[in-house]
């Protein structure tokens, strides 16, 4: 039998469920994060540095400070926040 895909979010609860990783807490060092970025935010990419992918007020992803994608499913536009932190 070969084994099922694992979705982002399963893999999330199983650390959080079964290996009692503290999702609240790295949600608020994110959030942190994502508001000192909305801050600093200037209307510019910048390709060199991580940033958070934003589209209809929701983060949908973290992307490397190599990838180039700022679309959400769908081809949604999407706004790509440099992080600051």
């Amino acid at each position: 039998m070969i084994a099922p895909e694992i979705t982002d979010h399963a893999l999330l609860r199983w650390m959080e469920r079964v290996h009692g990783v503290d999702v609240t807490t790295w949600r608020a060092l994110m959030r942190a994060e994502l508001e000192a970025s909305m801050e600093a935010y200037d209307g510019r990419e910048d390709l060199t540095v991580p940033g958070f992918v934003v589209c209809d007020q929701t983060v949908v992803t973290c992307v490397s400070a190599d990838c180039r994608a700022t679309r959400a499913r769908g081809g949604k536009s999407a706004i790509r926040l440099p992080r600051t932190a």
